[in-house]
């Protein structure tokens, strides 16, 4: 894979990670809105990217296509 082929898949990745962290944290009235705030606040933030995109990677090295 080329560095520009790396960097638009960490890209794609932290992306489709962002997206869903922002789907699925739970909002206010289905929690706490201090709660809520709080959580989004701690994984939404900039960084902590590494480590899901990396997950995401290795899911698609092993994953079988049909």
């Amino acid at each position: 894979m080329s560095d520009t082929g790396l960097t638009a898949f960490f890209e794609d990745a932290r992306r489709r990670v962002e997206d869903a962290l922002a789907r699925l944290v739970p909002t206010a009235p289905d929690c706490p809105p201090l709660l809520a705030e709080a959580m989004r606040y701690a994984l939404l933030a900039g960084g902590k990217r590494l480590r899901p995109v990396l997950t995401l990677a290795a899911a698609e090295a092993v994953a079988t296509h049909d």
